[in-house]
């Protein structure tokens, strides 16, 4: 992707109660850190959860970590979200292809549309590489997923900051 300033980024998951609500409080942070002010939000594919608090698990390793009165309830993605963003940022492939197929009839949507990893220093150029959703593995899971998010939000904010 073409290096450029962006206001708003939109973080999708399955069900908008562990990586994308994850993301979105730790892109809050680094925007504040960075004073970028753009407008952060998450949503998932599935209404599973509409309504509710990020996952307990995913909620106790923000803390852990410093994240204080991060809010949020899980909603569904709706095909207007993407003329309000600038990036949409999917955290696995099974998302990435949903959103797609709701997108695909406008080139200048489906063109903001990109896996969330995308912008992961660790990923090697070209590859596809997906955030592993936690919800059915142990603890240690959630962490890793932490880690993916901090990094990769770091390097977004890198990328796409201020010029």
């Amino acid at each position: 992707m073409q290096k450029k300033t962006i206001n708003s980024v939109l973080f999708i998951c399955m069900g908008n109660i562990c990586r994308s609500p994850a993301a979105h409080a730790v892109m809050e942070q680094v925007n504040r850190e960075q004073a970028l002010s753009w407008n952060i939000d998450s949503c998932g594919t599935c209404a599973y959860h509409q309504g509710a608090a990020p996952d307990s698990r995913m909620q106790k390793v923000l803390h852990h970590h410093g994240y204080q009165g991060f809010r949020h309830a899980a909603k569904l993605f709706q095909t207007g979200m993407a003329y309000e963003f600038d990036l949409l940022l999917a955290m696995d492939l099974h998302n990435y292809d949903d959103i797609y197929e709701l997108l695909s009839h406008d080139a200048d949507l489906s063109g903001k549309l990109h896996l969330f990893r995308d912008f992961d220093p660790e990923v090697s150029e070209g590859q596809r590489a997906e955030v592993p959703d936690p919800y059915y593995n142990g603890a240690k899971s959630f962490e890793e997923v932490y880690r993916m998010i901090v990094r990769t939000c770091t390097n977004l904010a890198a990328q796409f900051g201020a010029q």
